[in-house]
C-alpha cells in the first residue's frame, strides 16, 4: 500500500511542476518585484469582460479578497471599441478606475492593466490599509504567507494597479 500511496504523491508533484509555468485563465496580477510575484497573481472565479453588438465593451469582476479585505467587493468598467473588431486598445471607465484592455477577438482572450482612483477604491484612501491587513491577519495562519500577503497589500497600495491576463472574452 506504501508504495502506491508514494506513487500518487509523486504524481502530484510532477504535475504541479508541469503547470506551474502555464498562465491560468482569468489571473490579476499586481506589479511587484519578482519574490513576491507567487503572492501577487490571483485566480479570478467571478470575472466577465463582454463584447456586446461588436463595440460596447464591459469588464466586470470580484476584486481579489486579500488585496480588498472583503469577500464580494464587485467592480464594473465600460467603454467602446473602435471598430467591430476591437482592434486597438480599448479604455474601459468604471467608479474605482481606467482599464486598457487589449481584446483578442480571434482568440477571444484580452489582456488590461487597471489603474485605480485612490479617492474611490477603499484600500487606497487615507487608512484604507488597515481593515485589509486585520482581515489578512484573520484569514491566514502561516507566517510567511502572512508576511508576503502583506508586502504584496503595500506594493499594491503604492501602485494602485493590476493587470488582467488571459481574460476570455464573451461576445453578446
Amino acid at each position: 500500500m506504501k508504495p502506491f500511496i508514494w506513487s500518487i504523491l509523486g504524481m502530484l508533484s510532477l504535475s504541479h511542476v508541469l503547470t506551474a509555468g502555464m498562465i491560468s485563465e482569468n489571473t490579476y496580477t499586481v506589479p511587484v518585484k519578482e519574490e513576491l510575484k507567487p503572492w501577487a497573481t490571483f485566480e479570478l472565479e467571478d470575472v466577465a469582460l463582454k463584447v456586446q453588438k461588436g463595440k460596447r465593451v464591459k469588464l466586470e469582476y470580484t476584486f481579489p479578497k486579500y488585496l480588498i479585505g472583503e469577500e464580494n467587493f464587485y467592480v464594473e468598467a465600460r467603454g467602446n471599441c473602435s471598430d467591430r473588431n476591437c482592434s486597438t486598445p480599448v479604455t474601459l471607465n468604471g467608479d474605482y478606475g481606467t482599464f486598457v484592455c487589449e481584446i483578442h477577438m480571434e482568440t477571444q482572450t484580452a489582456k488590461c492593466r487597471g489603474d485605480y482612483n485612490r479617492k474611490t477604491l477603499p484600500v487606497l484612501k487615507e487608512g484604507g490599509l488597515e481593515p485589509v491587513q486585520q482581515y489578512l491577519k484573520a484569514n491566514i495562519s502561516d507566517p510567511t504567507e502572512l508576511a508576503n500577503r502583506q508586502s504584496v497589500l503595500v506594493a499594491f497600495s503604492h501602485e494602485a494597479a493590476g493587470v488582467f491576463e488571459n481574460l476570455k472574452v464573451r461576445k453578446k
